[in-house]
């Protein structure tokens, strides 16, 4: 594959972000459709309710990592935050309540 341009962040998107773009859009992310997720230790294998919200599994959580990079995103959910984060942009004329980029 070959692009002749991207664009990427300077920052990571983290879960503070990623929680904003579902409370704002209510988006139901491909692991939360398809009820697994993808978990890596130390290879990857699909778990059950794994999703960016439970990243692990259902037990595990978020707590204490919402700086920490979103994880469980496909790129179908990558998609839909950047339309979303255009949006914000153009219309509110901000990155996001939460995040600090330059």
């Amino acid at each position: 594959m070959f692009l002749k341009t991207f664009k990427i962040s300077k920052y990571p998107i983290t879960n503070s972000d990623y929680s904003e773009f579902i409370q704002d859009t209510k988006y139901i992310t491909t692991a939360e459709k398809e009820g697994t997720g993808f978990v890596f230790d130390p290879k990857f294998r699909v778990v059950k309710k794994a999703t960016w919200e439970h990243p692990f599994g259902p037990n595990s959580n978020l707590k204490n990592k919402e700086k920490h990079p979103v994880v469980q995103v496909s790129w179908f959910d990558a998609l839909a935050f950047c339309k979303w984060l255009e949006i914000s942009i153009t219309h509110r004329g901000r990155m996001g309540k939460s995040s600090k980029r330059n």
